[in-house]
């Protein structure tokens, strides 16, 4: 009987320490997913204020241009359809372009803050039509 209950507690013991074995192992993986997926989130935020920014460059760069090069300036510009998947919106203010995408914007500044009509991903039509800056 002494050898049953022995090793009754030998097979406990094992499952014990085995269950011991698959915690902690599943803990690590946690803990290194939770890290991997912490840097992609971070890489994929840089990514993407990097696409807006980009596209808010693009616009402020157009305008700027607009307005140097005078009355009668037009010039055809596409912008991206989206942001990494993110529908963006585009809003010019007190001489800024903002990028709105996901909870986040980006901004680039611009040289006049008489700016009409909208921005919209895909074509877009700029003009100078005496002094005053049109899109679309």
């Amino acid at each position: 009987m002494q050898l049953t209950s022995q090793g009754n507690r030998n097979k406990s013991q094992s499952s014990i320490e085995m269950l011991m074995f698959f915690s902690i192992a599943l803990l690590i993986f946690l803990a290194a997913y939770t890290s991997v997926f912490e840097k992609t989130k971070n890489a994929y935020d840089s990514k993407s204020l990097s696409e807006a920014s980009g596209i808010g460059d693009k616009i402020a760069g157009e305008i700027n241009t607009a307005v140097s090069e005078g009355d009668g300036y037009s010039k055809n510009i596409t912008l991206p359809n989206d942001i990494f998947g993110a529908s963006y919106v585009v809003s010019i203010d007190k001489g800024d372009v903002f990028v709105y995408w996901r909870g986040k914007n980006a901004a680039s500044r611009i040289i006049i803050e008489n700016v009409t009509g909208v921005f919209v991903s895909g074509n877009n039509k700029i003009k100078n039509k005496g002094g005053v800056i049109i899109a679309n």
